[in-house]
């Protein structure tokens, strides 16, 4: 557990508890449905767009990287080091519905769809006090 980044996981877990709803899901990585423009947009046009959606790994950029970045050009290895994951745990907690025995994680069973903010920050929870990403909590 030594590499995880217990402040920004905690940070991120409390910005999920009290994000509507409305604005996470695990099926997105980061979008702003009304622009005209995605490529372009800035982490501070995503983080300030009420109709803004995110999983955990687009909320995490959108919480930590530069405001003056875009949002587009982060990737899945920065967003894994800002939160000091491993590729394992990066990979299991931003992406369950690919999680599976054949890429080495369990088989949760769990479709993008079926995970709520709830679920979210309860899986972040286990991750901050175990080092171990869990999402069998979630029912389908």
């Amino acid at each position: 557990m030594a590499g995880l980044n217990i402040e920004r996981l905690t940070q991120l877990r409390d910005h999920l508890a009290a994000l509507d709803p409305a604005r996470f899901n695990m099926a997105e990585w980061a979008e702003i449905p009304s622009s005209p423009s995605p490529s372009h947009d800035t982490v501070e046009d995503f983080v300030h767009n009420c109709n803004s959606v995110a999983c955990i790994g687009g909320w995490a950029d959108a919480l930590f990287l530069d405001p003056e970045d875009r949002l587009i050009t982060a990737s899945v290895a920065t967003t894994f080091e800002l939160l000091g994951l491993t590729d394992a745990q990066g990979n299991a907690l931003c992406f369950p519905g690919s999680s599976g025995p054949e890429n080495g994680w369990p088989d949760y069973g769990v479709g993008y769809e079926d995970i709520t903010t709830t679920h979210a920050v309860e899986t972040l929870d286990k991750l901050i006090n175990t080092g171990k990403v869990d999402w069998s909590h979630v029912s389908i």
